[in-house]
């Protein structure tokens, strides 16, 4: 790639980005040139060259006057991509490369073109489009909202638009959207020093490791309140357990249950029980606070608890 200048004229970005015609295919072209004349114009704006720049040096090496036209709309860049990105010596990695460096070009220009237009609006509303003050509306502007059609998501993403333009894979078209990000690994890809994908595998060990996010993604003050709403939701239902215990007349349930029903349901209360000692045990050792509670320094005065009488088998 070179940004040299040709013919008095600085050679724009985005036609740099497209390599050079050298050996028999520029003296091909020299000698269509002339023979029969300079067929396609040379697209400059102002002193920069957008198109056209081995048709200008084989003009220059023949010393015949080219034929220049000046371009005028915002975007150049989007010119230089039209007229050039389906070229026959481009392989496939390199047309995807320099579609996504071209797509880069292209956004910077057209956000300086609508800064410059904003500007000229602000100036000819005066102080109508001031800071805290009504601006006027846009008249085509409509009230409602309209569904996204999710069929054209991935084609108008960005390397759904790369892909089809480039006439390349989507993987590869995310590829060279890494690859692009990435000055001196898409010159070495320009260079034929590697490949495309090795270069974005490369780009992908340069990106910084996102911080793990809590589970599920969620923001620690999400969980905070979700995990005091769940032992909130918890705390009734154990209490109400603890309550139901205390009223069972275990000769009566003796009896109505059988010796199946009744082992599975001490070792339930079992594995309930050593839920509850643990999440007692986490929580206040977690917190900072005695394991202690009420209940517990009666046990310890009484010798042994309501629930050890109930519910220890024999």
């Amino acid at each position: 790639m070179s940004t040299d200048e040709l013919g008095g004229y600085r050679v724009h970005p985005a036609a740099a980005l497209f390599p050079a015609l050298e050996g028999q295919e520029y003296e091909a072209l020299k000698h269509s040139i002339e023979t029969g004349g300079q067929r396609n114009p040379i697209w400059v704006q102002g002193d920069t060259l957008l198109d056209g720049r081995n048709r200008l040096r084989a003009c220059l090496d023949l010393n015949i006057k080219p034929i220049v036209r000046e371009y005028e709309g915002d975007a150049p860049a989007q010119l230089i991509c039209d007229q050039n990105i389906n070229r026959r010596d481009l392989t496939d990695e390199l047309r995807a490369l320099i579609k996504a460096q071209i797509d880069g070009l292209i956004v910077r220009e057209r956000n300086l073109t609508k800064q410059i237009e904003a500007g000229k609006t602000q100036g000819e509303h005066g102080k109508e489009g001031g800071r805290g003050r009504k601006k006027p509306l846009c008249p085509d502007s409509g009230t409602g909202v309209s569904k996204r059609d999710w069929s054209k998501v991935h084609t108008n993403s960005t390397v759904g638009q790369i892909a089809t333009e480039a006439k390349v894979s989507r993987h590869k078209a995310a590829q060279a959207v890494a690859v692009a990000k990435e000055p001196d690994l898409a010159q070495d890809v320009h260079e034929g020093k590697l490949k495309l994908k090795d270069a974005a595998r490369v780009a992908k060990q340069r990106k910084p490791a996102k911080p793990k996010p809590h589970k599920h993604g969620a923001t620690r003050t999400n969980l905070l309140r979700g995990e005091k709403m769940r032992v909130e939701s918890m705390l009734p239902y154990m209490r109400g357990i603890v309550r139901a215990m205390s009223e069972i007349d275990y000769v009566i349930l003796a009896d109505a249950l059988t010796e199946e029903e009744a082992r599975y349901a001490v070792e339930t209360a079992w594995q309930v029980h050593r839920a509850f000692r643990v999440f007692a045990e986490q929580l206040a050792d977690t917190k900072g606070i005695p394991r202690t509670s009420r209940a517990r320094d009666k046990e310890n005065v009484n010798g042994r608890s309501e629930a050890s009488e109930t519910i220890r088998p024999n």
